[in-house]
């Protein structure tokens, strides 16, 4: 275990070596930011979590961050959807779904780095560091990478990065693994991969954050989950309207 985690550590050390220390941040983001930690740190305000300092900017930055991605991302699928914009603007609808996985995956970097520097940010706690915790987050890191891999595969690039919303349907639904045991294997996966590493990383905030990766995906699934089914929906009605002519 201890040999894991030495590893482990001097990998994410040399590549913390080539990433910015600050990460550029939005300037809205980083006033709203400011805002909340005012407020979390106000005498009036109720509520402490302990050993995370709601004080820092840096924490409400990724909390931010991991709530913006998915807005943004069904903001501009759904624009997709009913004006065809990024098709036009990419010349195809294949392009398109293309060009919007690329943000989504280049947006999905830059939060993972957001949620690690808040980590880095914040204080360290010594009981996380048993070993039965370390084998938790360790495991959880590793289902969650097992999910969102089979996930992507049985999904396809088309499939993950929304092809729907540009109107590349899927002939049927997809029932293997992992779908066949989890209603949204991906966004788990993602959950269980940010929990892994805050365990790991001995991070109270990290866990936090955590949580609050798995309520943004959560209500991401109650708006995309009614429009994907509407989606197809439409589709089978068109299908059935053009067997009747």
């Amino acid at each position: 275990m201890d040999l894991i985690m030495e590893k482990a550590n001097e990998i994410w050390s040399i590549a913390e070596q080539y990433m910015p220390s600050p990460l550029p941040v939005p300037g809205a983001i980083t006033s709203a930011a400011e805002f909340l930690s005012a407020k979390a740190t106000s005498p009036s305000f109720p509520y402490t979590i302990r050993d995370v300092n709601l004080g820092s900017v840096v924490f409400w930055q990724a909390g931010l961050v991991i709530l913006l991605q998915p807005i943004i991302w069904n903001v501009l699928a759904r624009l997709e959807h009913y004006t065809r914009i990024l098709s036009k603007a990419f010349g195809s609808p294949v392009r398109g779904t293309y060009a919007l996985g690329l943000w989504i995956f280049a947006g999905g970097i830059y939060r993972d780095l957001m949620f690690v520097e808040a980590m880095d940010r914040q204080r360290k706690v010594g009981w996380l560091a048993g070993v039965e915790y370390q084998v938790a987050g360790l495991v959880g890191m590793a289902v969650g990478l097992v999910l969102v891999l089979s996930s992507a595969y049985q999904l396809g690039v088309v499939g993950t990065y929304l092809g729907d919303y540009f109107g590349i349907l899927m002939e049927k639904r997809v029932t293997g693994f992992p779908f066949n045991m989890f209603s949204d294997p991906m966004y788990d996966g993602s959950t269980l991969l940010f929990m892994g590493r805050a365990i790991v990383a001995r991070s109270p905030a990290g866990i936090v954050l955590s949580g609050w990766v798995y309520v943004v995906y959560r209500l991401a699934c109650m708006f995309e989950g009614p429009f994907t089914a509407k989606i197809y929906a439409e589709r089978e009605r068109q299908q059935r309207e053009e067997k009747e002519e």
